[in-house]
This record gives structure tokens, C-alpha cells and sequence, in this order.
């Protein structure tokens, strides 16, 4: 576990509480410049603190998620250098509505877990998520730990890109159908460039699909969410698609089956694992922190930049194409969700006659008026095909 300057809070998750107050986790460092890993609430309406509550082993530990549970107590995932099986395990904490502990666990293997994001499931139990060098064939791989209401393992799964790459989750989110959407980031030789992955699973733990960004740069997935129309959202930060040599952030949907025009069909290696869970009690220290009210925050436009490539936008229903060549096979990703009006423009010098374009969807075909050089036509489409 890092260190951390004396005397530092450091805030790493925030939710609410059932009274609109707002608990954050984190960690503050002890005497040794280790982090404790700290739980904080405060009042809704001025941001008074409420209460504060740190735990602590000999060595450091850390809060990266917390949420609130259907009992309106509280759910936290972190991690642990001072329990455990390894260097560092992955931490699941139980706490009520005022913050005292109920239960805490330490999950991991003879290497070390990190744990960044867990979720309460339907089913009153918890789902983990974070990074594992004990199990997998990757250098680092990705862990997905389901618990019971009480911190009882019920199954684990590591998901790996492969020996010598690293494939990471810090977020997942509970599908509508019972499954678990994950979000993270895979890298490796020979560039090592980062890309956004998405892994879904069934609920019992089975792989159903997983999606890749094109290994062109820097692209890091963050965190997902569920989406109205059954598919996801994944967010984080690009040095790829963006318009700042510092790094953009960047948003792709999803469809329910991974679908998207950037996304591309990946097959990790996916094992069963039994890591060790094991009960913790922490110590739990106490620390006087003034919280201070004389923050300012400014406001800042931005603008935004469409990934997809030329000749695709799901950001509006027009989809446009250049056909620059005889023979040519035009292959458009159009969104499902709503009618997509298609513009094709020919570009064929010499062709002293026009031709037909034939598209299909769903195993219906429609032709499209004939066409002529540098002629223009559109007509409205859908994955039902056209209209």
C-alpha cells in the first residue's frame, strides 16, 4: 500500500444516505504515513460533519467504494495490507446506518487483490470487483467476487487478457437481467497502451460476452451504469479520440450485447477461483479532522468530439456514407433504437451509368433507387430494414 503524507484524507467514493446526508470512504494516514481507511458522514443541508470512523490493521489500508444498502446501512470496498492471505487483499465491510461495523472480510490469494467497486445484488448479497496477481494468466487480472448477506463466498471468477497483459475491473453494475456488467481496462505488449473493457456475466458467474477498444493509444474504462433501454454506459478517459494531449474523457454506449462501433469482440481467459475469505476485526482508531467550508469551485464549458468512425454517428438518426469505388461493400453500424435516415453519396468518376445498392437487416432486403456520379440519395432505415 502507498504511503501517505501525515495527517492526509484522502476521499476516493461518495453516496447518499437515507437522510440526505453524504458518506464518503476513503483513507487518512496514521503516525507511520499508512492509510487507515476512513468512512465519513455529514450532514446533507451544510456539510457539518455527522461522524467519522477510520480501521486500521499494522499496515495500511484503503476505502475505494462505498454504497448504501436496502437496510440503509452501508457497503464498502477496499483493500488491505495489514490481513489477509497476501500482500494485499480485496475488503468487504458491512456497516449500519451510524456507521459501526457489523462484519468485515479479507479476500485474496498468496499474491496481492485490490479491491475498487462492489455493489449490493438482488439477491441481498454483494458483488466485487478489482484486480488479482494470484489467479488468472495475465500479470494482473480481473476478480469478480460474489458474496452472501453475510460475507460468505458464493463464487469468484478471474478474467484475463492473456500471459504478460493486465486486465483490470474498478466497476460493475447488476444487468436487468440478474447478470453483472463490468468496466475496466486491458493493456500489454508491445505498446502497452491502455483500452476500455467491458465484460458481461450471467448471474451464477458465466461468461457471456466481453468488448475491446482498438489498441491505437491510451483509452481507460472507469465505471458503468445501467442504461434505459437495456444496454450500458461506460465512462473514463482517452488520449486517443479526444481533443486534449492531456487526456479526454470519453463515454461509450453499449447495446445489451456489447455492441458498439468502436467496441470489438474479445475472448479473455476466464477461470473459477477460490480465494480465501477470511474475518477481519480491524482496530479502530480515531482521528480529530476539521473539514473546512471556504471551497470554491469554478464553472467550465466543454465541448465534445463523436469517436465513431467517419461514415457512423449514433449521436443523431443521420447516418451518412462515401462510396468512392466499383464493387465496393458498404458496411454501417446503425442504432437499433430509433429510424436512422441514410445519406450515400457516389463518388465514381467515369461510370457512365448509375447503379443499385441492395441493404439488409434481419434477413430483409430493400433496394435503393439507381444512382449516378456525385449524385445523393437517403431513406429512412431501421433494424427492421427500410421504410
Amino acid at each position: 500500500m502507498a504511503q501517505l503524507p501525515n495527517g492526509t484524507p484522502d476521499a476516493l467514493s461518495v453516496c447518499e444516505a437515507a437522510d440526505s446526508g453524504i458518506v464518503i470512504t476513503g483513507a487518512v494516514s496514521d503516525a507511520g504515513g499508512y492509510g487507515d481507511l476512513l468512512v465519513m458522514k455529514f450532514d446533507g443541508s451544510n456539510g457539518n460533519t455527522v461522524w467519522t470512523k477510520t480501521w486500521a490493521g499494522t499496515i495500511g489500508e484503503v476505502g475505494s467504494h462505498i454504497e448504501r444498502t436496502s437496510d440503509n446501512g452501508f457497503f464498502v470496498t477496499g483493500s488491505t495490507s495489514s490481513a489477509g492471505a497476501g500482500g494485499v487483499d480485496m475488503v468487504a465491510m458491512k456497516l449500519d446506518a451510524s456507521g459501526s461495523l457489523i462484519w468485515a472480510k479479507t479476500i485474496g490469494g498468496t499474491g496481492s487483490e485490490y479491491g475498487y467497486w462492489g455493489t449490493q445484488t438482488s439477491d441481498g448479497g454483494y458483488v466485487l470487483v478489482g484486480e488479482t496477481a494470484s489467479y488468472g494468466a495475465g500479470v494482473d487480472n480481473t476478480l469478480v467476487v460474489k458474496l452472501t448477506s453475510t460475507g460468505t463466498l458464493s463464487w469468484a471468477r478471474a478474467i484475463s487478457a492473456g500471459a504478460g497483459n493486465y486486465a483490470r475491473a474498478y466497476s460493475v453494475v447488476q444487468a436487468p437481467d440478474g447478470g453483472y456488467a463490468i468496466a475496466g481496462d486491458a493493456y500489454g505488449p508491445p505498446g502497452y497502451d491502455g483500452r476500455y473493457l467491458a465484460v458481461k456475466l450471467t448471474s451464477t458467474g458465466a461468461f457471456s460476452w466481453a468488448r475491446i477498444t482498438p489498441d491505437t493509444g491510451d483509452s481507460w474504462g472507469q465505471a458503468v451504469a445501467n442504461a434505459s433501454d437495456g444496454g450500458f454506459v461506460v465512462c473514463g478517459f482517452t488520449y486517443v479520440y479526444g481533443q486534449s494531449s492531456y487526456g479526454d474523457m470519453m463515454v461509450l454506449k453499449l447495446e445489451a450485447d456489447g455492441t458498439n462501433c468502436l467496441a470489438q469482440t474479445f475472448s479473455p481467459d476466464f477461470a473459477t477461483v477460490t480465494p480465501t475469505v477470511s474475518s477481519w476485526t480491524p482496530s479502530e482508531p480515531t482521528y480529530s479532522m476539521s473539514p473546512s467550508n471556504t471551497v470554491s469551485i469554478s464553472s467550465q464549458s466543454f465541448g465534445f468530439v463523436d469517436a465513431c468512425p467517419v461514415g457512423v454517428d449514433e449521436m443523431t438518426p443521420e447516418v451518412t456514407a462515401q462510396m468512392w469505388s466499383r464493387g465496393e461493400w458498404l458496411y454501417l453500424y446503425l442504432p437499433r433504437e430509433s429510424d436512422v435516415r441514410l445519406t450515400i453519396t457516389t463518388h465514381l468518376a467515369g461510370l457512365s451509368r448509375g447503379f443499385m445498392m441492395a441493404m439488409r437487416a434481419k434477413g430483409s432486403t430493400s433496394s435503393l433507387q439507381g444512382l449516378t456520379p456525385g449524385a445523393s440519395t437517403w431513406q429512412s432505415w431501421n433494424a427492421n430494414g427500410a421504410r
